[in-house]
């Protein structure tokens, strides 16, 4: 009996390997792969793929794993996924240039380095749209980064971040005016900055998560169901725009620096008593909603206009601070007002 229980466990091991094995199969053939810098349009560039002429065809799991930069200034290329591998030294990359397109069926998967090399996808003034996109950092100094500058990024699923050790080298770029569309989360743990004037738009069918990051410039939700909650301390550097759903910070701080729009068919939630503060204006326009279902301090620093179907103000306090603004609530409750400011017209 003890020999065939042994027997046993090592088949049961050796299946679990086997399955190990083939669930990473897409990515750890060689498969179609960039062996050398060039135009993604030049056959002379690459490796084992099935398109005309030996270029990529969107049948084709597409691997980066050489020191090379690949360019992409044609609208209309389709890849199965794109894979990074891990670069002990030296650089690879992809580029897009508009009117550059590339869409990816699949995942993109970018894998830092456990040495000095780094994984970059410049995505520029161009345009990116896959299923969903893992960067991964190494455990040494290297680099794996999604940039973009004035282009825009479409994913309709999630965006997630594995640094293998600490300090910021899973990045996710905005340089300039561009446009980041996430169907899915936002994970914690990467290096995710949007500076300039560029917007990351939450637009899922579905329950979404906002990472904790307090390098945010805009923020759009576009959700149509299930809404996006915060996955932590959130702060937002431009605008908050909710367009449609549900933002809700739960136990969670939020800060808003720049103006706050609820636009028709879109709620803001506080279902925690977390401290929420908006530094600019608030403006509920019709057909919004405003829903306190907890009691956290709710701090405003500009003009607050209030022209919501429906407005829930719960017992916290609600302290405005700040000179010379606009308080129009004419249909409003609220338990707790607090007013630190002067010059103030109420209406």
């Amino acid at each position: 009996m003890k020999k065939l229980s042994l027997s046993i466990g090592i088949i049961a091991f050796s299946l679990a390997v086997v399955g190990l094995v083939s669930t990473n199969k897409a990515f750890a053939s060689p498969g179609c792969t960039a062996i050398a810098t060039g135009n993604w349009n030049n056959p002379a560039i690459w490796s084992n793929c099935n398109g005309a002429g030996g270029i990529p065809d969107p049948t084709d799991s597409v691997s980066i794993s050489t020191d090379s930069t690949v360019t992409i200034d044609t609208a209309g290329t389709v890849a199965n996924s794109l894979y990074f591998y891990e670069p002990s030294t030296g650089s690879k990359g992809l580029t897009i240039v508009s009117p550059g397109s590339l869409s990816v069926t699949g995942a993109v998967v970018m894998r830092g380095s456990f040495g000095v090399g780094n994984s970059t996808l410049a995505v520029g003034d161009g345009t990116l749209s896959a299923a969903s996109i893992e960067i991964d950092a190494g455990s040494s100094t290297g680099v794996a980064s999604v940039s973009v500058s004035t282009g825009t990024i479409n994913i309709s699923g999630s965006v997630t971040f594995f640094p293998f050790a600490p300090g910021g080298n899973a990045q996710l770029i905005s340089t300039g005016a561009s446009t980041i569309n996430i169907g899915g989360d936002l994970g914690n743990n990467g290096n995710v900055t949007t500076s300039g004037t560029g917007t990351i738009n939450f637009n899922g069918s579905g329950p979404q998560v906002m990472g904790a990051y307090t390098t945010y410039n805009n923020v759009t939700v576009t959700n149509t169901s299930g809404g996006v909650t915060l996955g932590g301390t959130v702060d937002i550097n431009g605008t908050l725009t909710v367009n449609s759903g549900t933002l809700e910070s739960g136990v969670n701080n939020l800060t808003v620096t720049g103006a706050t729009t609820v636009a028709n068919g879109g709620t803001l939630l506080f279902s925690g008593n977390a401290d929420q503060t908006f530094n600019g204006d608030v403006n509920l326009d019709a057909g919004s909603i405003w829903n306190e279902t907890a009691t956290p301090a709710i701090y405003f620093g500009g003009n607050f206009i209030d022209d919501s179907t429906s407005f829930t103000a719960n017992t916290g306090p609600h302290v405005f601070t700040g000179t010379s603004k606009v308080i129009n609530t004419p249909d409003d409750t609220i338990p707790e007002l607090q007013v630190t400011s002067y010059r103030d017209s109420y209406k």
